[in-house]
């Protein structure tokens, strides 16, 4: 019995998430409801910020070097201890995707690989293009992606 009621209590907190999901799909214009939560989001995508075209190419070594360069942000501690006599905010960011893509240029169309080449050129593609590079750093100093 006491399950029942658990189980039954459950499906009426979901009912009212989902009833307020579709109010907010509504209210802002932003989709029609799919059979999932991602084609949901590509759905809303699509009506709402798909404003230029994406190109889909099928260059195996492409997909591999775009793949591997897709990977979360920094996580690490800053600072490590008791902090003291000062005023501190925490603050939590979640995901910064959507601000980056919205603020930076990131590459859209394959245009070809390239083999091994200079720093010098890589910085004359810049000039012109966004790029995926697969390259090795020599730094003193830890300030870049980590290899996973």
């Amino acid at each position: 019995d006491y399950l029942s009621i658990y189980c039954k209590r459950d499906v009426e907190i979901e009912l009212e998430n989902f009833k307020r999901f579709i109010k907010f799909l509504e209210d802002n214009s932003i989709s029609r409801l799919c059979y999932t939560r991602g084609s949901t989001a590509m759905a809303a995508y699509l009506f709402s910020h798909y404003h230029k075209r994406i190109y889909i190419h099928n260059n195996k070594e492409a997909i591999d070097l775009e793949r591997d360069s897709y990977r979360g942000g920094r996580t690490e501690c800053f600072f490590i201890g008791e902090l003291k006599d000062e005023t501190y905010h925490i603050v939590d960011v979640n995901s910064l995707y959507p601000f980056v893509m919205r603020n930076n240029l990131y590459p859209i169309k394959y245009k070809k690989i390239t083999g091994k080449i200079s720093v010098n050129a890589i910085e004359d593609y810049l000039r012109s293009f966004s790029c995926v590079a697969k390259v090795l750093i020599e730094t003193s100093e830890p300030v870049y992606a980590g290899l996973f």
